[in-house]
C-alpha cells in the first residue's frame, strides 16, 4: 500500500521544493492535501508525472519546485481526510501530531 504525504496549505496552489520535493523523486506517493477544512489526494499518477516533467526542466535550472491545483485532485470527505491526516504513513507505523 502506498500511504499519502500529508501537506497543510491554504491555497488552491500547491507548491513544492525543499525536502518535500526530494522525498516524493526518491519515493513518489500520493498527497493528502488540507486546504482551509477541506481535503483532497493528489493521485500518485499525477505525483509521477510532475516529477519527470521537473526532471526533465532540470536541465536548464538548477533549482525549482513542482506545482499542483486543487481542479487536479480528488476531493474526498472531511472525516477521511481527518483520519488520513492522522496517520503519517511512515514504515514505523507512527501517528502524526502535528496537526
Amino acid at each position: 500500500m502506498i500511504h499519502p504525504m500529508t501537506i497543510k496549505q491554504n491555497s488552491s496552489i500547491l507548491q513544492i521544493s525543499g525536502p518535500k520535493l526530494i522525498e516524493l523523486i526518491e519515493k513518489p506517493q500520493p498527497i493528502l492535501w488540507h486546504n482551509k477544512g477541506l481535503y483532497a489526494v493528489v493521485p500518485v499518477e499525477r505525483v509521477r508525472n510532475a516529477i519527470s516533467v521537473f526532471k526533465d526542466q532540470q536541465h536548464c535550472k538548477k533549482s525549482g519546485s513542482i506545482t499542483f491545483h486543487w481542479s487536479e485532485t480528488v476531493e474526498i470527505p472531511k472525516e477521511a481526510g481527518q483520519v488520513m491526516e492522522k496517520y503519517n504513513g511512515g514504515e514505523d507505523g507512527k501517528q502524526n501530531n502535528s496537526g
